[in-house]
């Protein structure tokens, strides 16, 4: 990004956004392929605006672990000027079975829609 748009690309209000199919944390098949791009200090994650359960996209059932794969990643001017936080938007989704994974579950709605990385975002 820099090689091509300087190192001062925050400036103009933009955002890279989508699914993008990794997290963050590496384990144990390997590193992550975004962190130098989520990381850049051009660009602010607004997604952990929000809280550690409203973030979470997809659970894995074998690691026990949910893991943030949609990203809306907004250029730091663009954020200066944003301060809420994202919406996801989750009706229309399936609901979590009654506490088969407690993180799962929003404390004040316990038939919350289960998590996916295929939600639109607002």
């Amino acid at each position: 990004m820099t090689d091509r748009f300087g190192s001062q690309s925050g400036e103009p209000p933009f955002a890279v956004l989508g699914d993008l199919n990794y997290y963050l944390e590496d384990d144990d098949q390997g590193s992550t392929g975004i962190a130098e791009l989520v990381g850049w200090d051009q660009l602010e994650n607004v997604v952990e605006r929000l809280t550690e359960d409203e973030r979470r996209a997809h659970f894995y059932p074998k690691r026990r672990a949910y893991h943030q794969l949609d990203y809306l990643l907004l250029s730091r001017a663009r954020a200066e000027v944003t301060a809420d936080p994202p919406e996801i938007m989750r009706k229309g989704a399936p609901l979590r079975r009654r506490s088969l994974h407690r993180r799962a579950l929003h404390p004040r709605r316990p038939r919350q829609p289960k998590a996916s990385d295929h939600r639109p975002w607002s």
